[in-house]
């Protein structure tokens, strides 16, 4: 980039690590099919108990696949009402166990007739690393659901000002993640907490 009239990048946190370690000033230009909201009004899920939380795409260790199974292992062992399902699959060796579910591969073209059949109450993203930008978090904000995110990267500037939506700390105790995510869903639904 040294030498470059101009250096762009796809959202502010990846233009701000960019300007850091290189020193040359890197200016936000965002994808073009980019909503500002999602693209449909906020909408809810069925809302029935458990609640079908749902990820997208391959979760690889950088993606959440350790956080993943943390957060299905407790809520199964704790009886929360908690399903989660990953439209896509994990990377590496089976989950021995897993307490959660994946549809398998897919083509980028089948995944918003795969959201629309898995009728979630809402989606998580679960990236340990910052995400400069996120296609599956596009398809999710054009769903409307409500969706919850670790607080890094593209995803607390994508989701900010978005009704329903919930940041999480990326190193939370999956004990406390899978008790936010309950309340959350709780408050969305209208549910009494058990």
């Amino acid at each position: 980039i040294l030498g470059a009239q101009e250096v762009f990048a796809p959202c502010v946190d990846a233009a701000q690590r960019i300007q850091r370690y290189s020193g040359v000033p890197v200016l936000p230009r965002y994808h073009q099919d980019m909503p500002a909201h999602g693209s449909r009004p906020p909408r809810l899920g069925p809302g029935q108990r458990p609640y079908r939380i749902v990820l997208l795409g391959a979760m690889a260790p950088h993606k959440g696949q350790h956080q993943l199974t943390a957060l299905a292992a407790h809520a199964r062992k704790s009886g929360a009402p908690l399903q989660f399902h990953v439209i896509g699959y994990v990377q590496g060796e089976a989950v021995p166990d897993a307490a959660f579910t994946c549809s398998g591969l897919y083509q980028e073209d089948q995944l918003d007739d795969l959201i629309k059949a898995c009728d979630a109450d809402g989606f998580l993203f679960l990236s340990q690393a910052p995400e400069t930008y996120s296609y599956t978090l596009t398809h999710a904000l054009q769903d409307g659901r409500p969706i919850a995110a670790n607080r890094l990267g593209a995803y607390t500037e994508r989701l900010s000002g978005i009704p329903n939506a919930l940041m999480l700390a990326h190193d939370a105790p999956a004990e406390a993640v899978v008790s936010t995510l309950v309340a959350w869903m709780d408050g969305l639904y209208g549910k009494e907490r058990a």
